[in-house]
């Protein structure tokens, strides 16, 4: 139970921007006996790979991805391989390979359905895939998945997926000139999201989505007619 606590304050302290004491515990976990349950051991490798997300690190992203891969086929139970399918595509979403990150994702959240293992992660999951199709220019795929993802985390009362795939819905919105209001309204409730969990990690990708709608903005002011 210690040892399942201190891997999680290490993914905790992620999202709230301290990425020094992040690294901290998840390097003590990796470090901790291998009788420990896979189960549990797996969370720091999992850590690392949203710690090498903050710092756009790929390699780190691949490396922690290939331990997961490596302890489900050793474990072989369908909770750490689903886990492992998932880490291989959060590892893709680091190294910008956004198309197969899709691709993973996908086939992640069939996995996960079919087999009913990890559906606690099935918000993070929808979230990071409606991220990559945006990303990709997929912009009707990403609202939809979006939306969905929102849904999701809203059952489920998970926040932080909620709020990435609000960022997502509403960068998204507008570049395929939806509707402003409701992308204005997203990104101030992320904003105050943001501020009510102090999951400042998404500081970054909420700046970006701000930018698109400052410009979004402009361009409308700039069609407008001349009064």
């Amino acid at each position: 139970m210690e040892n399942w606590a201190l891997s999680l304050r290490g993914r905790l302290l992620l999202r709230l921007g301290d990425l020094d004491a992040a690294r901290e515990s998840l390097e003590h976990m990796l470090h901790v006996e291998d009788s420990i349950d896979p189960t549990v051991r797996f969370v720091a490798h999992f850590g690392h790979i949203d710690l090498a997300w903050c710092l756009d690190d790929a390699a780190m992203a691949s490396e922690h991805a290939a331990a997961i891969a490596a302890m489900a086929r050793w474990h072989g139970s369908a909770y750490l391989r689903l886990y492992a399918m998932a880490g291989q595509a959060f590892a893709l979403t680091v190294g910008r390979e956004y198309a197969r990150a899709i691709e993973a994702f996908q086939a992640a959240i069939a996995f996960m359905r079919e087999t009913r293992a990890a559906m606690e992660f099935e918000p993070e999951m929808l979230a990071s895939m409606a991220e990559c199709l945006w990303r990709t220019g997929a912009l009707q795929r990403a609202i939809s998945v979006a939306r969905d993802a929102i849904s999701v985390s809203r059952q489920r009362d998970a926040r932080l997926p909620e709020c990435r795939a609000s960022i997502t819905l509403g960068a998204a919105l507008l570049q395929a000139r939806g509707s402003h209001a409701e992308a204005a309204e997203l990104l101030d409730h992320v904003a105050a999201l943001i501020q009510v969990t102090g999951a400042c990690i998404y500081d970054r990708p909420l700046r970006e989505a701000r930018a698109i709608q400052a410009a979004a903005l402009s361009a409308q002011e700039a069609c407008a007619p001349a009064r």
